[in-house]
């Protein structure tokens, strides 16, 4: 009979794949959970909060509009300055 045992081919493993079921208004669900949290968390911590990418965009954008206006100022002073020091010393 060991003969035998030597000859068969071996079982071919069997694919076992359980299903996975989507129910979209539970991700929509979550999905607004989890948006309202963070915001929630936001309006507690004082951070800025952006609900998507464009308005994050543009209020950085805003800030360095605001940053470089403060920059153009602050070089027309500096070059009033100097240029008052070398008025004066000749």
């Amino acid at each position: 009979m060991a003969i035998f045992d030597f000859i068969k081919a071996p079982k071919i493993r069997q694919f076992h794949h359980e299903y996975i079921y989507y129910d979209p208004q539970k991700e929509e669900r979550e999905e607004r959970i989890r948006r309202i949290q963070k915001k929630l968390q936001a309006k507690e911590s004082g951070a800025l909060y952006a609900d998507n990418i464009k308005s994050a965009y543009s209020s950085h954008r805003e800030e360095r509009k605001r940053k470089m206006k403060t920059n153009h100022v602050r070089y027309i002073i500096t070059t009033i300055v100097i240029v008052a020091l070398v008025y004066w010393l000749k």
